[in-house]
């Protein structure tokens, strides 16, 4: 079982994600690729050490796997991109 701060934060980058993705005019999620989650990671990998980076990748899998899972990303494919 995850612990609080542990939830905590796979929110807050689910979120980040989320935000960043709506704010490039994104309508919905089923037009999400591969080469969108890279163009967030590139934003965010300048900031992070390698195994915050690493974390970073997990978080996303985890958010595109429940996407893809709830049918709101088109291709599993997604999914396997980070």
């Amino acid at each position: 079982m995850l612990q609080r701060r542990n939830v905590d934060v796979v929110m807050w980058e689910a979120r980040n994600f989320l935000a960043w993705q709506t704010g490039g005019g994104i309508d919905g999620w089923t037009g999400l690729s591969s080469s969108d989650v890279d163009r967030y990671m590139d934003l965010r990998t300048p900031k992070l050490t390698r195994c915050s980076l690493k974390d970073t990748a997990e978080r996303l899998r985890s958010l595109l796997r429940y996407l893809h899972l709830t049918s709101q990303v088109a291709s599993r494919r997604t999914c396997q991109g980070t």
